[in-house]
């Protein structure tokens, strides 16, 4: 099975690509996998090298699409993930990179990290310890707070094999969010789609906690209602679109306010020089990351 293949949104994790995605859903010509995230490329479990089981995670018919291409913010922050996507692609790939305050993208995750039932810690502790506790693949895809928010490492991986001109650069606050017309008819004219009139009014994976603590259990960690489950349903996809569905209905939106004082520490004690570096990397003014107004 050979299917045209255009582009990958890589990340960054907690940084809109749930929501880029769905509003691209809407356009008939685009062809996206039927869950947002395959990690096909980044997990050393799913990836098997074969194309075919690949594009079986594909909605209808990829023939009859203008654009195929995947959203997948795991691919950012993964070591094997470029050179995997350069075996099977080649080099003339599009790639989109939207890129969020490096705290506030941390402290998202650390939120994600919490309504999980995974995070104890407070968030300051939670980041000098991280070294410590990403030691093996839970802790990496869990208290990965700091080494995810720091981009130019991720980027460069990505620059060994691919032109940086074949690369757009999003801003979360910036573009994405203050001017989100615009930076979507970027998108389209970026990956080549016809002008389509999207639905923007979409907000996905916005900040929650769990309304049940024993059905955040069950979603999240091992238990013998899972285990009979994996007999029952045999599909892997069936069973992660029904404890999908359990874990977003158990979802209670929160707000909360931001400590600037923590918020200014930590960008000048642990991100502001990978965002200088960032910045003349990718030739975008990141100022508002670290300016106060």
């Amino acid at each position: 099975m050979t299917h045209k293949f255009d582009f990958f949104c890589i990340g960054a994790q907690k940084s809109g690509t749930t929501s880029l995605h769905d509003i691209l859903l809407q356009n008939p010509n685009t062809g996206l996998p039927i869950n947002k995230e395959t990690h096909f490329f980044s997990h050393d479990d799913l990836y098997t090298g074969n194309l075919d089981e690949y594009f079986k995670m594909f909605n209808d018919d990829l023939n009859e699409k203008e654009v195929v291409g995947e959203i997948d913010p795991e691919y950012l922050c993964s070591e094997k993930a470029p050179e995997r996507i350069l075996k099977h692609f080649g080099t003339d790939l599009k790639f989109i990179v939207i890129l969020r305050n490096p705290y506030d993208r941390a402290f998202s995750q650390y939120l994600m990290s919490k309504r999980r039932g995974f995070e104890d810690l407070e968030f300051e502790e939670a980041i000098e310890k991280e070294a410590s506790r990403t030691k093996d693949d839970f802790g990496e895809l869990y208290f990965s707070y700091k080494t995810r928010s720091l981009y130019t490492k991720q980027i460069n991986k990505y620059f060994k094999f691919f032109n940086p001109s074949n690369f757009l650069f999003i801003r979360f606050e910036d573009d994405f969010i203050a001017n989100k017309q615009a930076t979507i008819n970027k998108v389209n004219d970026f990956l080549g789609l016809e002008p389509f009139s999207y639905d923007l009014s979409i907000q996905s994976n916005v900040a929650s906690t769990p309304k049940s603590k024993w059905i955040r259990d069950f979603v999240n960690k091992p238990n013998v209602i899972r285990k009979i489950g994996k007999k029952i349903i045999a599909s892997p996809q069936i069973r992660k679109n029904i404890i999908s569905k359990i874990d977003h209905l158990n979802r209670k939106k929160i707000t909360y306010n931001t400590n600037v004082d923590l918020k200014d520490k930590l960008t000048k004690s642990v991100f502001l020089e990978d965002i200088k570096a960032l910045e003349s990397l990718i030739n975008l003014d990141l100022s508002s990351w670290y300016k106060k107004e």
